[in-house]
Formats: structure tokens, sequence, C-alpha cells
């Protein structure tokens, strides 16, 4: 179960988020790698789970790396909502 202030973010093929998860790694920032939400894989079985409060580093990161996310979720209490 995800906590309420979890976000998901998406790259749209296994390679780049293979790629995020490296560049993220090397970073030294706090993050999972997870399989896809159901319904929001779209070529993509991978998505990367990371709080709140470390999400624009991780943006910062994965900008600067060239890897901009394809779509990112937020979880409230309604589900996953696009951001």
């Amino acid at each position: 179960m995800l906590n309420c202030d979890d976000i998901i973010i998406m790259f749209g093929t296994p390679h780049r988020a293979l790629k995020a998860e490296k560049v993220l790694k090397q970073a030294e920032l706090p993050f999972t790698l997870i399989p896809a939400p159901a319904g929001l894989a779209e070529g993509c079985g991978l998505a990367i789970r990371l709080t709140a409060a470390v999400h624009r580093q991780v943006l910062d990161a994965l900008t600067a790396a060239d890897l901009p996310p394809a779509r990112t979720f937020c979880q409230t209490s309604a589900g996953l909502q696009p951001m």
C-alpha cells in the first residue's frame, strides 16, 4: 500500500526507467523501482516510487540527465491522480 505522500513517475519504456534508476542511485536519492500500477503501464511495466519530500531533487537529477518522466502521479485518498 502506498503512503499518501508517495509519488509515482513513469518513463514510457523499460530502458528509460532503468536509466533513471541508475541516475537516481548515482545521485544517492531515495526511491524504489516498482512494477507499474495496474492500468498505467502503457509500454513500460516499471515505475519509480518516491516521497514528496524528494520529488524536486529527483526531477532535477532526471532533467540534468535528459530523462524527464513521461507521466507523474500522486497517491491521494481517491487513488492515483495525475500531476
